[in-house]
């Protein structure tokens, strides 16, 4: 087995370990070769053999990242079981189970990619799935709504005050 998943399954069980509350603080330091356990947001989903981008559109609602899909990802089914768990921890737990590849691209952007799909470098545009450019369309309309609702409330506002004497 390489060391880089060895690395990995050890970032794993590390997250499940104190996810479950089963690992403890102890008094004295203890030496380790295991990878520290990211931090950052937590997520809690429990999904099974789920369409990724189910489990993604979660993980962004609870986190408010921006997690591109990029070539072989859409409609790859994955597994993910975590109880408030460091999102990067889930990410690489989820893309482990579907043989994905997670590399962050910044601050709180993520992108997944299939097996055998080469990483664009750093500040290379990836291109936008179509399911990725559906849920950016619907948040632009949000904010858009949101923008709408809080103009008309300005202007009842001050409607309301220019009508009293």
């Amino acid at each position: 087995m390489s060391r880089q998943r060895l690395n990995r399954m050890a970032v794993v069980l590390a997250g499940l370990a104190l996810a479950s509350g089963c690992a403890t603080k102890s008094a004295e330091p203890v030496e380790s070769s295991a990878v520290a356990v990211p931090a950052g947001p937590r997520v809690t989903a429990m999904f099974k053999d789920a369409r990724v981008e189910m489990v993604v559109a979660s993980l962004t609602a609870q986190t408010g990242a921006r997690i591109q899909m990029g070539q072989g990802v859409v409609g790859k089914r994955v597994s993910l079981m975590a109880q408030e768990m460091p999102l990067e921890l889930a990410l690489a737990t989820m893309a482990e189970s579907a043989g994905l590849t997670v590399t962050p691209r910044g601050e709180g952007v993520y992108l997944l990619t299939g097996a055998g799909v080469a990483t664009p470098a750093e500040g290379t545009p990836v291109p936008e799935s179509e399911e990725s450019a559906r849920e950016r369309r619907i948040r632009q309309h949000e904010e858009r709504i949101r923008q709408i609702i809080e103009e008309n409330r300005e202007r009842q506002r001050q409607e309301a005050e220019a009508t009293q004497p």
